[in-house]
């Protein structure tokens, strides 16, 4: 694994570190009923205080004036715990609350880091699937994919389809027509969520526990450790645990708060499936919620070193 970019953690332990949640759709003083497990857990634990803010009305228009419940005080520490955003939403979002005095823990330039693949992909190219990427779809060549992949998926530079008939992964040789309509299908159905351009990625086998359970892991980072490490499937709890060098290889990507998902692979090795955003990323099924966010306000706090 490369690190060609290293942040130092911040030496600001913050007195008041506010928690953003999105509202309830109808009820703009109350959390929205996805996170509210989060929200009754990290309630009880003292240093956090909450907000929530009405995310359905902000990405519908972005540049507006960002409202928040009860209020941000200047000069606090605000972590989202919220849906997804485009780039340029991020980027509006984390210039309202710095308008408002606040700070919001990850920049613009580290929530893209780490929320697109193309920008992440130097540092842990060692240990993902081979990928190429096109900012401009019209560019992208069979000539060049059939000598690069026997077998890929196709995703933009945050998802792949799911729960449509589109093909989980091709086998070349394509020719250029295949591939120019499996594209254009493929940005058909993400619309309106297609973000940045094509990444294509050699296809692998996970190992399977059952007909469909695989063997994955999520590890939340927070400023350069690793805050929580949970099962993200429907393995066996006896299933083997993701090796510690490769979580911790993994503990100074160039983000304050971030997620990294590995996989097991058919031959027992573990490798790296996708990164996030920490702050867009939910937690696993198999979550602690009262140890993520104990684990959260220790390294805050400059506890957990």
């Amino acid at each position: 694994m490369r690190l060609e970019e290293k942040r130092s953690p911040s030496n600001i332990m913050p007195s008041n570190i506010t928690l953003i949640f999105p509202s309830c759709y109808d009820d703009k003083k109350k959390v929205d009923e996805c996170y509210e497990s989060e929200f009754l857990c990290v309630r009880s634990i003292p240093g956090f205080k909450i907000a929530f803010y009405d995310h359905d009305k902000f990405v519908e228009n972005p540049s507006a004036t960002l409202k928040f419940y009860p209020g941000l005080e200047p000069g606090v520490l605000c972590i989202g715990r919220t849906w997804m955003f485009k780039p340029d939403e991020y980027k509006l979002f984390h210039a309202g609350i710095q308008t408002l005095g606040a700070d919001l823990i990850n920049t613009p330039a580290e929530y893209d880091r780490l929320h697109l693949f193309p920008h992440v992909y130097p540092f842990i190219k060692d240990d993902t699937p081979q990928s190429i990427s096109f900012s401009d779809p019209s560019d992208i060549s069979a000539e060049v994919v059939n000598k690069t992949f026997e077998k890929f998926i196709i995703k933009d530079y945050v998802k792949s389809v799911k729960g449509h008939d589109f093909p989980a992964s091709f086998t070349t040789p394509l020719t250029q027509k295949e591939l120019d309509d499996f594209i254009s299908r493929f940005i058909e159905l993400r619309q309106p969520l297609f973000t940045g351009g094509i990444v294509l990625k050699d296809f692998i086998e996970l190992k399977r526990y059952g007909e469909k359970a695989t063997n994955e892991y999520r590890a939340f980072y927070l400023n350069n450790h690793v805050l929580t490490v949970s099962r993200n499937s429907n393995q066996p709890e006896d299933s083997p645990v993701v090796p510690r060098d490769l979580v911790e290889r993994c503990a100074h990507l160039p983000s304050r708060y971030y997620t990294v998902d590995f996989g097991e692979m058919e031959d027992g090795s573990f490798i790296i499936l996708e990164t996030g955003d920490g702050q867009v990323s939910g937690l696993s099924p198999h979550q602690n919620v009262s140890k993520y966010y104990n684990e959260m306000i220790g390294i805050l706090r400059g506890f957990n070193t």
